[in-house]
């Protein structure tokens, strides 16, 4: 009996029954075919049926990306201007329902081997073509995405529209931006493409002291220029436009010196650079306008020096006005950022005080900054609204235990209206020093908070905390991270000294940090944020410059709006996050995490743009 329960007969080798020996053969008998039952051998041993599939998109791509424009194996041309594109038919209508309508519907262009589209930009459609058959639009400047978006909008391809926009949205500012502006407003009537070219233009404005300084500014034309010139929206310090405007003529002498005139019309003297503005009259291409020009240097040159001196009503003439950019009340939302420059520790960490920028940033950033006992203080440039992040330093740690660590600095953030003129202190907050003493015994200095204040007014901004330093090894919870701002808990607290037991407390704003058993707190800002300082000779840390306490057993508190406070000595496993230094913030659009950072603090400051 076989597997299937049935006697089989047997067979020779050309497929006939075998009769046995001991019979006798049938006469005339006709070869049977053996009949195989049909047998299901995942039901016979328990198994369910499985499914399963090959993949190869990247090699089916490239296939169809090889049939790109190939006239042998196209159905229908598409002629453009007198350029002609090979198509496949049903690859062009299975992305566009108005292709499909007019190529399979009852429109005359159905019946047509070579359609003519004269009305479509040519370059536009071979994009077009490109990411259909590779799924790629390939290299091309940035204005051409304006047409294949005004391409996809009439055709309805709503995929194509939305790269088109995300690649409009990404793109800054580019030897094309001019080129830009003019594909846009050839299709003003497209909401999308219209804000486009007005936060093109805004950025622009924006950041025309960069335009300015590019190598290809010389080649604006005129027409530009002026409608810059003239929308009175440009950004952008008095002293830097004169010289690129004399930089532009200077270009082109014979054909641009008629527009000198008009150019310095919209220079407003008044608001210039001391220097510049004594240097006016004697540019070579103002010589045979000194006399003219004398009453309007006079005039400035006596507002520099005394404001008042001139009338109130003259005074509020756009002249005397800070250049700024308008908000738009439709929205709140900042349309960008530029970012301007980021601001360090100068290489320092731990208690050394910063005493030198040189190395440390580019120097059209140094002719803004100055410093002075660690502050780095910031001479506001251009009236306008600035993003700010503030981040905290990170306390020390203590490389002898596993079972405790440094908190982290906080990070805080806010868009603040400033203008030009004014006077910013930052302070960047220093990692606290490690822990020494090979028993583990020494806990570790806070971190510096970092202070972004208003000098003139001598009003913080914007202050993130730093972390408390780790504790000795008895401990198994971190030091407390840098706390995000809480009103509730700081206003009544501010004029009160961080608390002090064998690690110092974080110096605050208002007030210094306690001194603790062999170790002092960290300064005010009030008394220049110095560290305070660890005075055993075995064991602790100091903290870093910001405020961070020192250290003995205990890890020293954070800098802060509020100092961090040392954990108690006999506390060793109890987490105590409250006891960490608390941030500050009073921007708008509020941003910030608490426990962000380890290591150095740093400041980043960015224009706003609406």
């Amino acid at each position: 009996m076989d597997l299937f329960g049935e006697i089989p007969e047997a067979y020779d080798a050309l497929g006939n029954v075998s009769t046995p020996s001991n019979t006798q053969p049938v006469q005339d008998h006709t070869p049977i075919t053996p009949q195989t039952p049909s047998v299901n051998f995942t039901e016979l041993i328990g198994l369910e049926d499985t499914h399963t599939e090959i993949q190869n998109a990247e090699a089916a791509q490239q296939k169809l990306a090889s049939l790109y424009n190939q006239e042998e194996f196209s159905d229908i041309v598409f002629m453009i201007r007198k350029r002609k594109f090979y198509a496949i038919k049903a690859l062009v209508v299975g992305w566009s329902p108005v292709f499909k309508s007019m190529l399979y519907g009852d429109f005359m262009e159905a019946d047509l081997k070579e359609v003519p589209l004269d009305d479509v930009d040519p370059v536009a459609f071979e994009m077009f073509l490109r990411v259909i058959y590779s799924g790629k639009s390939g290299l091309y400047p940035v204005h051409n995405f304006v047409d294949l978006y005004a391409f996809a909008n009439r055709f309805e391809i709503p995929e194509i529209e939305k790269l088109c926009l995300d690649a409009l949205h990404e793109s800054s500012l580019s030897e094309h931006v001019f080129s830009l502006i003019d594909a846009c407003e050839k299709y003003s009537d497209l909401e999308e493409i219209e804000q486009i070219r007005r936060n093109v233009v805004a950025k622009i404005c924006g950041e025309f002291d960069d335009v300015v300084q590019r190598p290809d500014f010389v080649n604006m034309t005129p027409d530009y220029l002026l409608r810059f010139l003239k929308s009175d929206l440009i950004v952008i310090p008095e002293d830097v436009l004169f010289k690129a405007l004399m930089k532009w003529i200077d270009h082109n002498k014979e054909e641009r010196a008629k527009y000198i005139d008009e150019f310095l019309s919209f220079i407003r003297f008044p608001l210039m650079d001391p220097q510049t503005l004594t240097e006016v009259e004697y540019h070579p291409l103002l010589v045979d306008k000194q006399k003219s020009l004398q009453p309007t240097i006079f005039e400035a040159m006596k507002y520099q020096l005394y404001p008042e001196s001139i009338p109130e009503d003259r005074r509020k003439n756009v002249s005397f006005l800070q250049r700024e950019l308008p908000e738009d009340d439709s929205s709140s939302t900042p349309k960008f950022y530029k970012k301007m420059f980021t601001l360090t520790s100068l290489g320092c960490t731990g208690s050394t005080v910063p005493t030198t920028m040189e190395g440390h940033y580019p120097k059209e950033i140094c002719k803004f900054l100055t410093l002075k006992n660690g502050f780095q203080n910031w001479k506001v440039h251009a009236t306008g609204k600035y993003k700010i992040v503030a981040v905290g330093a990170s306390g020390g740690d203590n490389p002898f235990s596993a079972t405790t660590k440094a908190g982290k600095g906080a990070m805080v953030a806010g868009v603040f209206k400033l203008k030009k003129g004014q006077n910013i202190s930052i302070i960047v907050g220093q990692r606290g020093e490690d822990a020494k003493g090979g028993t583990g015994g020494g806990a570790a200095g806070g971190g510096g908070g970092t202070f972004v204040v208003d000098a003139d007014l001598q009003q913080p901004l914007l202050i993130a905390a730093g972390g408390n330093g780790a504790n000795w090894y008895s401990f198994t919870v971190n030091g407390p991270d840098g706390q995000l701002p809480n009103p509730s808990i700081t206003e009544s607290l501010k004029n009160t000294p961080a608390t002090a037991d064998r690690g110092g407390g974080g110096g605050g704003f208002y007030v210094s940090g306690a001194n603790g058993s062999s170790c002092t707190g960290g300064k005010s800002y009030f008394e220049g944020l110095l560290a305070g300082r660890e005075t055993s000779v075995s064991y602790g840390g100091n903290g870093g410059f910001g405020g961070g306490g020192g250290a003995e057993h205990e890890g020293g508190g954070g800098g802060g709006y509020i100092g961090g406070k040392s954990l108690h000595s006999n506390e060793y496993s109890v987490a105590r996050p409250d006891y960490g230094a608390y941030s500050f913030n009073s921007g708008d659009k509020q941003e910030g995490q608490a426990g962000y950072n380890t290591g150095n603090g740093y400041v980043t400051i960015s224009r706003v743009f609406y």
